[in-house]
């Protein structure tokens, strides 16, 4: 703890090496404030950095998505198409033998009726 007592003036050597002190602090304290500055920089650049690749590998992931979305719904169409056709080869292949047990039927009547 400081004295109350007043301070005895300094002498001009002191003087001159106080005001050398203030002065190599205050350089000091500009390139800290300069280093830190630059480091910020730095970290800000990186960020950027970081965050553009971030964007173009969701891009990336998006299209990639979206691409096996696509191969998906034409697999489904694919498949329903085949289905469909299946269907239709099946109802024909139906249509087909109840016409023959149709033509069956009516050569067995004609043939009793003669």
């Amino acid at each position: 703890m400081q004295s109350l007592q007043p301070r005895r003036p300094m002498s001009a050597l002191e003087r001159r090496e106080f005001l050398l002190h203030e002065k190599e602090d205050k350089i000091r304290s500009k390139e800290s404030r300069k280093a830190h500055e630059s480091e910020m920089v730095m970290k800000e650049k990186e960020a950027e950095l970081r965050k553009q690749q971030h964007k173009r590998n969701l891009k990336k992931i998006q299209a990639e998505n979206a691409m096996k979305r696509m191969e998906s719904a034409r697999e489904q169409r694919a498949d329903h198409v085949m289905n469909k056709l299946n269907m239709d080869a099946n109802r024909l292949a139906a249509f087909k033998e109840m016409q023959l047990q149709q033509r069956i039927a009516i050569a067995a009547i004609q043939k009793q009726a003669r």
